[in-house]
């Protein structure tokens, strides 16, 4: 058993996703049918539904396209080759599933693409940086599928969650002549460009409260009573 249970935990989470592109990748119609019966489980009216999801799935365009655009996340493949960066690890997926269960997708999180030319079928675009998000996203938007049954129409939570993942922002952006090369290199700068800033630590953060609060920390931001205290008329 401790074997199997290592086992389920190096396979991909993302492998599910290939398995349910390739049951949706021709039947077009059956997956936006399947988005507007979730919408409408969660209380959203059918006729707004149908323009909403339509406006999701663009048809096939010869010119490429930049810029931003609300889009379905099943635009994109989950196969191995869409994922520039390889297979997210497990554990950052469950954390990120996690944290859209609660508060649903942020309308500031972008997703870029690598495909600035759309297919006009659902899975034709390549995953760009926010590869790891855009999975998550994509477990829940199953998850919820398959329990539609517990959603509520009276729900104003079910009703943010279904609508921020059903359609987020998707960044077209095109790197020096747009081939493939140096759109690799663009974005592995950018990712290391942002590897290098440092997070924000805990005093830090702590600091900046203090001086926005006016609250004294004591003569050392180690002292963990004063910190305490800080964090308790924050709570308050």
């Amino acid at each position: 058993m401790l074997f199997n249970s290592h086992q389920q935990d190096r396979e991909p989470l993302s492998a599910s996703l290939s398995s349910y592109e390739l049951q949706y990748k021709d039947k077009p119609e059956l997956l936006a049918a399947k988005m507007i019966e979730v919408l409408v489980a969660a209380g959203f009216s059918q006729e707004v539904v149908e323009g909403h999801v339509k406006s999701l799935f663009p048809v096939a365009e010869v010119d490429e396209y930049v810029g931003m655009r609300t889009l379905s996340l099943a635009n994109f493949s989950f196969q191995p080759a869409s994922l520039w960066r390889g297979q997210p690890a497990n554990h950052t997926i469950r954390k990120l599933s996690r944290s859209m269960i609660v508060s649903g997708f942020r309308p500031d999180s972008v997703i870029s693409s690598r495909t600035l030319r759309f297919g006009g079928v659902p899975f034709s675009l390549s995953l760009g940086d926010g590869s790891a998000r855009a999975i998550a996203a994509m477990l829940v938007w199953r998850l919820i599928e398959e329990r539609i049954s517990d959603l509520s129409a009276s729900d104003d939570r079910d009703q943010h969650l279904v609508l921020s993942l059903s359609g987020v922002s998707v960044n077209f952006e095109r790197h020096g002549s747009g081939s493939v090369t140096e759109t690799f290199i663009a974005q592995a700068s950018r990712q290391n460009q942002a590897a290098a800033v440092l997070p924000v630590s805990t005093v830090q953060w702590l600091n900046v409260i203090r001086d926005f609060l006016g609250e004294p920390l004591g003569q050392s931001f180690k002292g963990t009573s004063q910190i305490q205290q800080v964090l308790e008329t924050i709570v308050e």
